[in-house]
């Protein structure tokens, strides 16, 4: 599968964070390799390889998130990770409040683009720093709300990968 230059500098850094097996007694989605899920990938032949995992965040993540259109690298890349960390669904959520954008759409659409892209050309910082601190609490809501489900040991690994993610 032929990737783009932005998502070949993206996939290993992401990988380096999350590299390697977990077992299911962490997080939701139980045991995982390279950060996929069995659980939320169930039709997979498991162990999935490093190749695999890497198509699977492309096809699930990246592309979706249209990563690829954001003009700003690092924010695509920190949106990229924060899509991994909490799911598409809620990262989109976040871009939308961050923009103040009604909540109702499926898809980063043009819209969107155009609105983001516009903010990222002008104050790309502060839209930066902006996002983070709403993923950083949308990970302490998510602790909050259930310690057993989400404990300090995912926040903590959702935290510093999307720090992490600053150094792109």
């Amino acid at each position: 599968m032929g990737y783009s230059e932005r998502f070949e500098r993206f996939f290993p850094n992401l990988a380096h964070n999350i590299e390697g097996f977990h077992d299911a007694d962490l997080g939701r989605g139980g045991d995982t390799v390279w950060g996929i899920a069995r659980k939320f990938h169930p039709e997979e032949p498991w162990p999935p390889s490093y190749d695999r995992c890497k198509e699977i965040y492309f096809d699930e993540y990246y592309t979706p998130m249209q990563c690829e259109a954001i003009v700003n690298e690092r924010f695509s890349f920190v949106f990229f990770v924060a899509a991994v960390n909490i799911g598409t669904g809620d990262a989109k959520q976040h871009i939308w409040t961050l923009l103040n954008m009604p909540l109702n759409g499926q898809i980063i659409g043009k819209v969107t683009l155009a609105n983001l892209n516009a903010a990222l050309e002008k104050d790309w910082d502060k839209q930066l720093c902006d996002f983070m601190i709403g993923m950083n609490h949308h990970y302490f809501n998510l602790h909050r709300s259930d310690p057993v489900k989400y404990p300090l040991d995912i926040l903590e690994g959702w935290m510093n990968r999307q720090a992490r993610a600053l150094n792109l």
